[in-house]
């Protein structure tokens, strides 16, 4: 799913936003002239900066006093780093850490403060634009010159193109937009800003060059100050929502994340190698607890179900729903998290539906868990609301109601839960939805239960061959019908037998999930750094779309 609607559901807002709206306290102060103090540069990684809005320019003011990145700057840093992370699987708290990196960079500029940044980075390669009678590829006035409808680099040439207020120059910018496709690598990123009408439905062509000629279309032109270009560059287009439509038409967003190893060498990598021959791994830091410099050991070759980190024992696909979480917290809350035990230190909403494991322990200090939550303590088990095994929340049976506590631990039916609508921020669940009898009620109950903007972060038994689910078992008229033998059961402490799996996923999932409002991701992560391996790490992000205005 791609478009404006789409775009508008990924905005990220800091929680000062979410709460009181526009403006926060930080326009107030600018507005009274105070400058804004105790600043984090995510440009340069300066801290406790005061930052000064002479002119109230909330865009283009707000100099950091140690690199000179203004505000609009420090968005496309803050826009930035997660694609870093995405691509790398490495952390990087600001651009001047990316130096440290192995990642193919294009800056579409050759001067300012990402490039003095950026420089000395291994893949690091800037241009600029010099004349059209100048060949692309070629030095001009000391630098490399450039067209960005049609530049000199090869095909999946870059994993990073920056761009600040570049497009807008351009005269075909789609034309731009689809050489910047061309050129990035899959799963590359395109960080750009340009002047943009929210409110506009399409764009304002203002000049254009038609047979060689150019048209202006709205006067006056509109120049930019350039200091390569004596009179400035002209302003051709002002964006509207059309562009992301007409971007999406390109090929843009394509909804699967690969850690780099993978594009570049494909399976095995050197990590499932390294397995092969020594069965562990060094240097592990564990997105889970945030241990560092583990080592991870694999008894055979089940990547997805071994590897155990040594300090809380999450295996592969526990840190997979780690780092496919932690990004989306991040979108909520504006603030980096290293690992799931840093949440502790949030006010999220979040909802585990098991009550066991690493991720509970790991979790269960966080103020908002739903199984450590003293409101929901007070609500289901007054008489408990003291006690550290309070509100345990797990599925029991069919015949016991919905919010019902039995032996200290909250009965829960995901096809139907007692919880209010909109009450969790982040909902996790780890190889759950494949034993429920209809599953897709499942998902309805998750969508209902969420924050507007809130995500389910899950795994279930995924075949990415089959277009179509297989449905081993069903419920019919209260009977249990098995349509594929023999039945399959997966281990589970509160059940002796094990818990019966009715579903093996397809790719049908994902469609079903989108018809019941989702905006879905599929990430298939692999992170050796992390401790994560295999070609079947498959983890889901399904987020509820924020309300509009």
């Amino acid at each position: 799913m791609c478009g404006w609607e789409t775009a508008l559901e990924s905005v990220t807002y800091d929680r000062a936003v979410e709460k009181d709206g526009w403006p926060t306290h930080y326009e107030h102060m600018i507005s009274e002239s105070r400058p804004l103090q105790h600043v984090f540069c995510p440009v340069c990684g300066a801290r406790d900066q005061v930052i000064h809005f002479p002119n109230q320019n909330l865009r283009e003011e707000g100099k950091c006093s140690l690199c000179g990145s203004f505000n609009r700057m420090r968005q496309v840093a803050e826009a930035a780093l997660p694609e870093v992370q995405r691509i790398s699987g490495r952390r990087f708290s600001s651009l001047r850490e990316v130096v440290q990196s192995d990642l193919a960079i294009y800056n579409t500029q050759c001067a300012g403060v990402f490039h003095k940044l950026l420089h000395e980075a291994p893949g690091y390669v800037c241009s600029e634009f010099i004349s059209t009678d100048v060949p692309v590829g070629s030095i001009a006035q000391g630098v490399r010159h450039e067209d960005l409808q049609g530049t000199s680099f090869e095909d999946n040439s870059f994993d990073i193109v920056i761009s600040g207020e570049v497009l807008s120059h351009v005269p075909s910018p789609y034309q731009a937009h689809h050489e910047v496709r061309r050129i990035l690598k899959p799963g590359g990123s395109h960080v750009f800003t340009v002047p943009f009408a929210p409110t506009d439905l399409h764009d304002q062509v203002r000049a254009s060059v038609e047979e060689g000629r150019l048209v202006h279309h709205v006067e006056p032109p509109i120049y930019a100050g350039d200091p390569r270009h004596k009179h400035g560059v002209l302003l051709y287009t002002i964006f509207g929502k059309e562009m992301v439509d007409k971007m999406c038409m390109l090929g843009f967003n394509e909804p699967s994340s690969y850690h780099w190893a993978v594009e570049k060498n494909g399976y095995p990598t050197e990590y499932e190698q390294l397995v092969s021959k020594k069965q562990y791994i060094e240097g592990v830091s564990c997105p889970v607890c945030g241990s560092q410099q583990q080592t991870v050991r694999f008894k055979g070759t089940n990547f997805r179900e071994e590897g155990k980190c040594p300090t809380c024992g999450s295996f592969n696909r526990l840190r997979q729903i780690a780092e496919a979480a932690l990004p989306e917290v991040q979108r909520m809350t504006g603030r980096q998290f290293g690992s799931f035990k840093e949440l502790a230190l949030s006010d999220l909403a979040i909802y585990n539906t098991q009550c066991a494991g690493p991720l509970h322990n790991v979790l269960q200090a966080a103020p908002g868990y739903v199984c450590r939550s003293p409101g929901l303590c007070a609500a289901f088990a007054p008489e408990k609301q003291q006690s550290s095994s309070c509100c345990r929340c797990e599925f029991i049976s069919s015949e016991i109601l919905a919010g019902t506590v039995v032996r200290s631990t909250l009965h829960e039916d995901l096809q139907h839960t007692s919880f209010p609508s909109s009450t969790f921020d982040l909902i996790l669940s780890s190889e759950v939805f494949d034993h429920i009898p209809r599953p897709y009620q499942g998902h309805h109950e998750v969508r209902r239960i969420l924050k507007p903007g809130g995500s389910h972060v899950f795994t279930v038994p995924f075949s990415p061959d089959d277009l179509h689910d297989q449905v081993r078992a069903s419920v019919e008229d209260g009977r249990l019908v098995h349509h594929v033998k023999p039945p399959i059961y997966a281990g589970d402490p509160l059940h002796q037998k094990g818990d019966l799996i009715f579903t093996i996923f397809g790719q049908e999932m994902v469609d079903k999930m989108c018809l019941l409002g989702f905006n879905v991701t599929a990430h298939r992560l692999h992170n050796g750094a992390h401790g994560i391996l295999g070609n079947n790490a498959w983890v889901f992000v399904a987020t509820k779309p924020a309300e509009p205005g």
